[in-house]
């Protein structure tokens, strides 16, 4: 009786606010230091951004060897320094044989054993611009001349209405995020637009379930996964 009771104690305390375990090589999506690039295996394909393009490419794993596909790219131009950086991304990735995930981190490395990319798990954590939001029926840029802003940390968001300063706690799980109402100061605005616009984007908010980071660009997703905001991570 003591071992069931026992037992029964330990299924209990796996589930509600247990600690997550160590992040996956797939389904996990994951980014570069910088932020610029990105990847995500997912299902035998590895897709993401190498900081001036999209990419996508096929994979496959045995154990923790790693086997890519011939890598396509989109053909958008870049300046000539961040158009460097994704050639070097992408090389290093064709580079890339073997694989290994420790202390929240994706190594990637050759033949040798030689590290050629290092990735952390991607997160909403730190400080974004806003470029799109929910207004209404359609997802459209701010108003000309404002600039709202999210910084999330420490399980608050906080940052610029474009007019007022707003807060509002968070909890994130996950690729799941929920934020609650939040809570700004009542300055008025200079123009009845940025007044309207200020409404939308703490209207908007609430509304977020869950996210995705691709490369620099952060996107709040409703539960149906249509999109709440879009940001671009401050440099």
């Amino acid at each position: 009786m003591r071992r069931l009771l026992l037992a029964v104690l330990v299924l209990a305390g796996c589930g509600g606010e247990a600690a997550q375990g160590p992040p996956a090589l797939e389904g996990t999506p994951w980014v570069v230091a910088s932020g610029e690039a990105s990847a995500s295996f997912t299902d035998g394909t590895l897709s993401g951004s190498d900081g001036c393009n999209r990419y996508t490419t096929s994979y496959t794993i045995d154990g923790d060897t790693l086997r890519l596909g011939a890598i396509v790219t989109t053909k958008m131009a870049c300046e000539p320094a961040r158009m460097e950086r994704a050639d070097a991304f992408r090389a290093a990735l064709e580079r890339a044989s073997r694989w290994r995930v420790e202390d929240e981190e994706l190594t990637l490395l050759d033949d040798a054993g030689d590290e050629q990319l290092r990735l952390r798990g991607a997160s909403p954590l730190g400080s974004w611009t806003l470029t799109s939001f929910l207004q209404g029926d359609a997802v459209t840029g701010p108003v000309d001349g404002a600039e709202l802003t999210a910084n999330f940390v420490d399980g608050t968001v906080s940052g610029s209405t474009g007019c007022n300063t707003y807060k509002a706690p968070y909890t994130l799980r996950g690729k799941a995020l929920t934020i609650a109402s939040p809570q700004a100061t009542e300055i008025a605005c200079s123009r009845p637009e940025l007044t309207e616009q200020e409404a939308l984007y703490l209207k908007a908010l609430p509304l977020t379930a869950s996210y995705t980071v691709a490369g620099s660009t952060l996107t709040l997703l409703t539960k149906a996964g249509t999109i709440v905001a879009t940001y671009a991570r401050d440099s």
